[in-house]
């Protein structure tokens, strides 16, 4: 967990929103096909926004919906850790998730959604994205640390669209008669 490391380098409190809203009651229901939890972001936002005002040091928010609960002006920097979509793919079927939550994640990954997301909250140049397909934790996080101090070490625009790669993946996941 990449977030982890770098709060422990930085020697800074790590929230894992998953487990921070699971632990304080803040899933409102549960989505059987995707197999994930729905997150009340309201009240998310809220014990967040509380958490940063009363904290004294750094705080490493972790989540995919990070940039959605920390609000701009209590923000340094939102990373987003990129993977090429067919490398993404073959660690979600290796994790054992279902057909449709694995391809929910490509697609999201193909079009940058996170990315696109947390440029609507946040400005151009807090929003990191670091690509993490071939990189160690070691040499990510030694980009987000450089990120950290000033250095702009990001990876982006991360553009997996364009990439021969992607059309292949989309082919194969595809059946022929479906696609336009």
């Amino acid at each position: 967990m990449l977030s982890k490391l770098l709060a422990d380098e930085i020697d800074a409190r790590h929230i894992d929103l998953s487990v921070y809203s699971k632990n304080l009651g803040l899933i409102m229901s549960k989505d059987e096909e995707m197999d994930t939890g729905i997150i009340d972001l309201e009240a998310l936002r809220m014990k967040i926004s509380a958490e940063l005002k009363a904290e004294n040091g750094a705080v490493i928010i972790d989540g995919h919906y990070a940039h959605e609960v920390a609000a701009p002006n209590e923000t340094l920097v939102v990373f987003v850790l990129r993977k090429a979509p067919w490398a993404l793919a073959e660690v979600l079927h290796g994790r054992g998730y279902r057909e449709a939550k694995v391809w929910e994640n490509v697609e999201a990954e193909i079009m940058g959604v996170s990315t696109a997301e947390a440029l609507e909250t946040h400005k151009p140049r807090k929003v990191c994205e670091i690509d993490t397909t071939t990189a160690t934790a070691e040499q990510s996080l030694q980009k987000m640390l450089r990120r950290l101090q000033g250095n702009a070490m990001c990876d982006g625009p991360v553009d997996w669209l364009s990439h021969p790669r992607t059309m292949e993946l989309i082919k194969r996941s595809v059946p022929y008669s479906e696609m336009p």
